[in-house]
């Protein structure tokens, strides 16, 4: 059921709807609200930072890595390649395990197993790279303040 939100004109005092809030929907992990308002259907994301979120990070120690993508939940993310590092940042969808496949430049796919991933609990997992090893350096904690455990 719509939700109406209303504002006082400051005129005549009256009340006039501001604006209509349409069921939140979940998007690739996001929360998105649909609002219509006086200028028309307005899309808030803004909730979504509200939802802890998990970190995952390749770090190529002789920069071999060619490109990398998280499989987890049975879903596939892209990592975002800056300078020696494969990065990204998700709301996890459920508990689940899965991993990094790195694809090196010769060809050769090197995997980083990530284990069992709790949904929701804002994680940070961080590995390095050399050669066609794959190493953690954390493997969980709040990534929202930096701590492994």
């Amino acid at each position: 059921m719509p939700t109406v939100r209303y504002r006082a004109e400051k005129r005549t005092g009256r009340n006039r709807p501001l604006a209509v809030i349409q069921q939140a929907a979940m998007i690739n992990g996001m929360k998105v609200i649909f609002a219509i308002g006086q200028f028309g259907l307005l899309i808030l994301s803004g909730c979504s930072f509200l939802e802890p979120r998990s970190t995952f990070q390749i770090t190529s120690v002789d920069r071999s890595v060619k490109s990398a993508s998280l499989k987890l939940c049975k879903q596939t993310f892209s990592l975002t390649h800056v300078d020696s590092r494969w990065q990204t940042t998700i709301h996890v969808p459920g508990d689940c395990d899965g991993g990094v496949a790195t694809i090196m430049n010769d060809g050769r796919i090197v995997f980083c197993p990530i284990g069992y991933v709790t949904g929701g609990d804002g994680s940070n997992w961080q590995f390095t790279i050399k050669g066609d090893v794959c190493r953690p350096l954390v493997t969980y904690g709040d990534a929202s303040s930096g701590n492994g455990s």
